[in-house]
């Protein structure tokens, strides 16, 4: 934060979206070490764990059409990250489940976030970051409204 800031939102706005950039920055690196697209890490990181989930619940998950989520299971399918098992007379209703692989490659994501999230709540009590939870999801609940009229 080099810059001059004229009012204290600015700042905020500034210091939200540098948190946004380092964990994508983060997260580039997991997904660039597991050779995974960002839709690949996304499906890993949501799939539920040791149970079969539907395609549909998949897309409803990463908030995807089910077209989409099918696309990225064929890749993941091809790379050996998930098994897909469909009903042989509708391709439609199929059920997804991890292969080992793709299980490994999953906990080693998770545990990564939880050292991060270890690493931040070391460094603030409970009461300090429930504080913070209640202003970040006032200013997000804010921030998706449209702009006020400029009249």
């Amino acid at each position: 934060m080099n810059r001059e800031y004229s009012t204290p939102i600015e700042v905020i706005f500034d210091l939200l979206h540098t948190i946004h950039v380092n964990i994508r920055q983060m997260e580039d690196r997991m997904i660039r070490e597991r050779g995974l697209a960002r839709s690949e890490y996304r499906l890993l990181s949501t799939c539920p764990e040791s149970r079969a989930c539907s395609c549909k619940e998949l897309a409803r998950r990463l908030g995807l059409s089910v077209s989409r989520t099918s696309r990225i299971l064929d890749q993941m399918v091809k790379k050996r990250l998930v098994i897909r098992r469909c009903d042989p007379k509708d391709r439609r209703r199929c059920c997804v489940i991890l292969s080992q692989q793709g299980e490994r490659i999953r906990r080693q994501i998770l545990s990564q976030k939880k050292r991060w999230n270890h690493r931040l709540k070391s460094r603030y009590p409970d009461r300090e970051l429930q504080k913070l939870i209640e202003n970040l999801r006032e200013i997000s609940g804010i921030s998706s409204l449209p702009p006020p009229d400029s009249k």
